[in-house]
Order: structure tokens, then sequence, then C-alpha cells
């Protein structure tokens, strides 16, 4: 508490975490409410600190043997608890510490691979991960070594199975943008499917980077995105839209002017 001010780094729970918290909330109350309630069962237990004690080293496995139960419907609650309580405790731990120390092991291999690397790849860092960035980034990775930052932690596994970078994080902060070493990349995608969210994105690594950077959006502004720092806007479907466009009156005058030289030969 007397120096939370030095920790700036927002944390955000997954579900999955969140519901690890409320279950171990919820054991723990079970096992203090119940063995307060059997008292009379135990020995050794009279008061509400004494059941949150025997929770405790239940749950965690200690056991001491010095608040044991006397009676059948004391042993069957204490059987229910060694069950729930070592459960529900591994599995909270799990899910509240194993992610962090993957992104540890994550960051540790990039900066290892990165410091291995000789070959003189190009790095293209990617910064926001939908359907569409998924089909650039399988083309990117052919041609350079690919860091993906998104905030969608469960993409994590399945793009570094791929053997690409993933920092996890809002690709608009600049503290993420440092840990994904944008000022070392030689180009960087910004698509985040939200304009404002793109505009804070390519202003953050403009801070970071003189390196090209290149919006993919649909929506875009793309004065106000070219203000913010972006050298490149491209619109998927605007693209689209003026290839099919563009190559249909082509071929019609094609055939117009086959049809008409057909004409003049039979004259």
């Amino acid at each position: 508490m007397l120096t939370s001010d030095r920790f700036t780094r927002s944390t955000s729970l997954t579900a999955t975490q969140m519901g690890s918290l409320i279950a171990i909330v919820g054991v723990f109350s079970y096992g203090t409410a119940g063995a307060y309630a059997l008292r009379a069962g135990f020995a050794e237990l009279d008061t509400v600190l004494d059941a949150v004690y025997f929770t405790f080293v239940t749950a965690s496995t200690v056991g001491y043997g010095d608040v044991h139960p006397l009676t059948e419907g004391a042993r069957l609650f204490a059987v229910s608890l060694i069950v729930l309580g070592p459960t529900t405790v591994g599995l909270t731990v799990g899910s509240l510490i194993g992610p962090e120390i993957e992104s540890r092991l994550s960051r540790t291999g990039r900066r290892a691979k990165e410091a291995a690397q000789k070959d003189g790849r190009e790095r293209i860092v990617v910064l926001g991960y939908d359907d569409l960035t998924e089909s650039l980034v399988d083309g990117l990775e052919k041609h350079a070594d690919v860091s993906v930052v998104t905030d969608d932690k469960t993409l994590t596994s399945r793009l570094e199975s791929r053997a690409i970078d993933v920092v996890v994080g809002d690709p608009a902060d600049e503290e993420t943008l440092r840990e994904a070493q944008v000022d070392a990349a030689t180009a960087v995608l910004v698509a985040t499917t939200d304009d404002a969210r793109n505009t804070y994105a390519v202003l953050a690594a403009r801070e970071l980077t003189d390196a090209r950077i290149v919006v993919c959006t649909e929506t875009g502004n793309t004065d106000a995105l070219e203000k913010a720092g972006a050298d490149v806007v491209v619109d998927p479907g605007k693209l689209l839209t003026n290839a099919i466009v563009g190559t249909a009156h082509p071929s019609s005058e094609r055939r117009d002017h086959s049809a008409a030289s057909t004409a003049d030969q039979s004259g």
C-alpha cells in the first residue's frame, strides 16, 4: 500500500481467473461456516477463528491434527472440505500465476531468439488481431519475423505454437508497445478494428519508432490517421471494390473493340 503509486500497469482478470477467485472465496466461506456450525463435533474448535484455522490447514493439506472431527457428521464435512479445498486452491493458483509464468517465459524466449537471430530478416509488429489480421500475419510470417500485440489472452498459445511472438496488452498503450519492442521494428501494422484505438495505437507507435506504419481499416478516417503518424492507410474493402470495378470497364472496352473489329472485317 505504501508503494502502490509506483505500480502503474493495469491488471485485468480473465473470466477463468475471476471464477477461480470466486470459487476459492466460496470454499473458504463454506469451510469456515460449516466448521463453526458443527463445532460441537470437533475437538478444540470453539470460535470462528478456530473454524478459519481448521479450514486453512485442511485446504492447504497441512493438517496439523490439533483440530479434528469427533462425530460422523463432522467427519463427513471434513471429507468434503478435503476434496474441495486443495482442488480449488490448486486451480486458483494455476489460473492466476500460470499465465504470468507463461508470459515471462515467452518474453525470455523472444529475447533469446532475437539475440541469436543473424539472418537479417525484417521484424514486423502487428497491433491488434482478428480474422483479417490473421490472413495478413499468415503472409507476413513467411518473409519476416512477426510479433503480435493483442489484449485477447486466449490467442497466446495458438500464436506461439506457430513461432509468433505475442505480447498481451492494449495495442494503444505505450508501455505495452515498449514491451513488444516496437522501437526495433522495421514496420508496424495497425489493425485493431476500432477507429479511435487505431489512432491512439498509431500515436503511441510513432512516439517509439520511425519505422513505416501501415493502418488496415475499413471505416477509419484516413486524414486523422495520417496526421497521427501513419504512412499508409489501407481499406481492404475499397481496394477490392476498385479492383472489381476497375477490371470490369476495360473488359467491356475490349469486348466492344473486338466486336467492332469483327464488324469491320465482315464489312
